[in-house]
């Protein structure tokens, strides 16, 4: 009896130690099969992540490319469009020229008779400006149909283009009480342009900010200048501001806000293709204190900018 307990105690404790083993053989390869399955979600999930990063990229470079396409085929209806004014501005310039050479020669033997009549010479007086503007348009209209040129860069003083252009708007600022302020000329600013060109543009974005304050309370202009590697410009006036406009659309030819006044909504147009001439571009943005501030960048010439 003794035999047969201690037998059936020692086959339980085999039994026992059996199932243990085996039990923990189970475990182990359960731990390492779900080891296995982790490393692998591991890696499916890094995989899963990188393709993910991979499409984002894909889907900007996407989002990039066709916004780029989108800009080549603004650029090209742009040109486009240039070019047919090119063709139109030709044929109408040179329509125009004979014309009002012939009013100009009338106007000034109206100037220089002694016989006529208050009448003829008060009639002559009415024409000559109109004869100019007409002469203005024509020039606007040259600049479209000519092809390009070669124009002279040389080192020019900003300093006194602003001066200059200030002086032919003198007798309408003192007419609106437009306070003019500058700042940043300590001295000459010399910049690498072409003089006659820098002084259209400088021409036009005063004129524009002239009329834009029109109807403004406060009449005041800023022109700033800061000269670092570039000499950069800004105007900046208290008027109507830009009403929701991009640069891009108060610079297509022919958009104007002064048609009542004759406006042919090319000075914008003209003076950003000058700026582009010189390997720049024209900012506008809106003033916080209201109005419009453009912003104009010019190659530095001064000896500090080239050290």
């Amino acid at each position: 009896m003794n035999t047969l307990t201690v037998s059936a105690r020692l086959w339980l404790s085999i039994y026992i130690v059996v199932v243990a083993v085996m039990w923990s053989i189970y475990l182990i390869r359960r731990n390492r099969a779900i080891g296995g399955a982790l490393a692998q979600l591991k890696t499916e999930s890094s995989e899963l992540a990188a393709s993910n990063k991979r499409l984002a990229a894909e889907i900007e470079r996407r989002k990039r490319a066709k916004r780029e396409l989108k800009m080549v085929q603004d650029e090209l209806s742009r040109a486009d469009r240039f070019a047919a004014l090119g063709k139109i501005s030709a044929s109408v310039a040179h329509e125009l020229s004979q014309p009002i050479a012939a009013m100009r020669n009338y106007l000034v033997a109206i100037e220089i008779g002694n016989n006529l009549s208050k009448e003829s010479q008060m009639i002559g007086n009415r024409l000559k400006p109109l004869v100019e503007r007409m002469e203005g348009v024509s020039k606007q209209l040259k600049f479209f149909a000519r092809k390009g040129g070669n124009y002279e860069f040389r080192d020019t003083d900003l300093s006194t283009i602003i001066t200059n252009t200030l002086r032919l708007f003198e007798i309408e600022i003192q007419q609106r009480k437009i306070e003019i302020k500058r700042s940043g000329e300590n001295s000459r600013v010399m910049i690498m342009a072409n003089e006659t060109r820098i002084s259209q543009v400088i021409t036009n974005l005063i004129c524009n900010a002239i009329d834009a304050m029109e109807y403004s309370v406060k009449r005041q202009i800023d022109i700033k200048i800061f000269v670092s590697n570039r000499v950069v410009l800004t105007i900046s006036d208290t008027g109507c501001g830009l009403k929701g406009q991009m640069l891009d659309d108060i610079s297509e030819p022919f958009f104007t806000s002064k048609s009542e006044k004759g406006g042919m909504g090319l000075g914008l147009a003209i003076s950003r293709q000058i700026i582009k001439e010189h390997e720049d571009e024209i900012d506008v943005s809106d003033n916080e204190l209201g109005g419009t501030i453009m912003t104009v960048s010019l190659p530095n010439k001064s000896k500090e900018a080239l050290l």
